[in-house]
Order: structure tokens, then sequence, then C-alpha cells
């Protein structure tokens, strides 16, 4: 007798060829006595798999956007964020929200809140996250709002949340521009 391949079976009292597992099916134990086993959504399961279904599951970045594991899974791009493998579902579906970013342009991992003192208006972007300019600031802490002007009499550095500081006694804003000292 000669032992079946990796990725096939030949069930007990066999005379014929050994059976390949099929697509969607995986060796998951490499012991050529026992059948194939299903794998489901999240995973790609070509025919002759071998491994776990856990082991065949989408990558982080990457998703089964029709939930059929005989199709191969589909990298998403910047702007979403996909951290964990075996997802599934369209692309879209993990876009990064408004106040939000993919901040290391990866759809391997999750999308990052923009922190204090910065905003993000759009969703699905990329990149650093938007700074307040000088003489504007994150009012309400909120990300997903834009940054307001604070007045005249006033300064703030870029990046600043919070109320706007009035300029200190025996100080003026000689220039009446929020953004220069």
């Amino acid at each position: 007798c000669v032992p079946c391949w990796l990725g096939s079976y030949a069930p007990p009292n066999t005379t014929g060829p050994c059976l390949a597992c099929v697509n969607a099916t995986t060796d998951n134990d490499s012991n050529p006595a026992t059948p194939c086993v299903p794998c489901g959504a999240g995973t790609f399961t070509p025919p002759n798999s071998t491994g776990t279904c856990l082991s065949l599951r989408c990558a982080p970045g990457s998703t089964d956007d029709d939930s059929d594991p005989r199709t191969a899974c589909v990298t998403c791009p910047m702007g979403t964020g996909l951290g964990v493998a075996g997802l599934t579902g369209s692309c879209t579906l993990y876009t990064c929200p408004v106040g939000w970013r993919d901040t290391d342009n990866s759809s391997a991992t999750n999308c990052t809140l923009c922190p204090a003192g910065t905003y993000e208006t759009q969703a699905g972007q990329w990149g650093p996250c938007n700074a307040c300019p000088a003489g504007w600031t994150d009012l309400d802490s909120n990300t997903s709002t834009p940054c307001v002007q604070c007045t005249a009499g006033s300064y703030t550095a870029p990046g600043s949340a919070g109320v706007c500081p009035i300029c200190p006694a025996g100080t003026i804003d000689h220039d009446s521009n929020a953004a220069t000292p």
C-alpha cells in the first residue's frame, strides 16, 4: 500500500485512487485515513489544501468579500482597517470612519482615533490626522469636526485643543492675529 499525499485521503477499505481535498475543504490533520474537513466564510481553501481552517483564514488587511472559501481573499485599500484575520464582507464595511484615520497606511491594522488637537472630516482617509493650525483650536474635542478659529487677543500653537487663551495681563496681540504670539 502507498500512502496518500498531503491534501488528500483514502477512506478505509478503499482500492481506488486517493481523493484530493476539493475546494472549501482541507486536510486539517495530515492523516490520509481521515476525510478532508470543510472550511467556512473568512477562509481561502483551494483544492489540495492542508492545515487547519484557522490557518487558512484571510490575512489581516484582506476580507472574504463573497463569503465563499473557494475564492481568494481580497486585499483592501488604504483608508480601511482590518486588523484581524478571517473577516468577511466588502472592504467598504471596514472604511475608517470620520474622526479616525489609517495612520500607518496599511489596511492590515485597525483605524486610529485622531488625537485631541487634530481632526478628520472625511471617511476612508490615511496618513496623519489634520492638526489644527496656529490660531485655531479643537474646541469640542470631537475629532470628526473641524477646528475653530480663535479671536484676536488670543494665541494658540498648531495642534491646540481647548479654549483659546487670552493674552495675559501686560501683553497685547500686536497684529490681531491669533496665529502669531
